[in-house]
């Protein structure tokens, strides 16, 4: 989701530096607009899924709310490397850090905190689901949404599933992880110097 937001920001980027060609009359900005954000409301829906033979986030927070006594204060702990786990002060820093977790008695993980995040990513995916279900995935007779979700909201669905994931991502790995996305290609936008068709 990330490295697909950065492309097509990057091609607005590119385009308001060029207004002769981003204001130009053209079908294909309906396509490409409407695939990045058909891909990108998929990529959501996909992660709120509740269906149990798929992995997504929404299921894993509920496992983790189902099965809190596999995340302990130990379990947390012992995330850290050999040399960090010789360093008291790492050690003392990882026991403060699981208190943000720990249920009222300290040792294990608070389910509710879980649960409240599963309801939050429900809540954020909400709309773009119904729309991806009503008119990507299938075809509503009767749609109770007709309008696809602004490119506001889909960005801003897409930061607050990157929140959570990187909340659980520190839990269970005990790493934080950068989302920010960067293209391997080298310069991927070296293929818009070139023309693309005879004048």
């Amino acid at each position: 989701m990330f490295l697909r937001r950065k492309m097509w920001l990057d091609v607005d980027q590119m385009l308001g530096a060029n207004p002769s060609v981003g204001l130009m009359p053209s079908s294909f900005w309906n396509f490409y607009h409407g695939n990045y954000a058909a891909a990108q409301s998929i990529a959501i829906r996909r992660q709120a899924d509740k269906r149990g033979d798929t992995s997504s986030l929404w299921r894993l927070l509920e496992d983790i709310a189902r099965k809190p006594d596999l995340l302990t204060r130990e379990v947390y702990v012992a995330l850290l490397s050999e040399e960090q786990a010789r360093d008291e002060l790492m050690v003392e820093r990882a026991n403060r850090g699981w208190e943000k977790w720990a249920d009222s008695a300290g040792r294990r993980f608070d389910a509710t905190i879980a649960s409240a995040d599963a309801r939050e990513l429900e809540r954020v995916a909400q709309s773009v689901k119904v729309y991806v279900d009503q008119h990507l995935a299938h075809d509503a007779t009767a749609p109770t949404v007709a309008l696809p979700p602004t490119f506001g909201e889909l960005h801003a669905a897409i930061d607050s599933i990157a929140e959570t994931f990187k909340k659980y991502a520190l839990l269970l790995t005990g790493a934080w992880w950068d989302l920010d996305a960067i293209v391997q290609e080298g310069d991927w936008r070296a293929i818009f110097r070139e023309a693309w068709i005879e004048p």
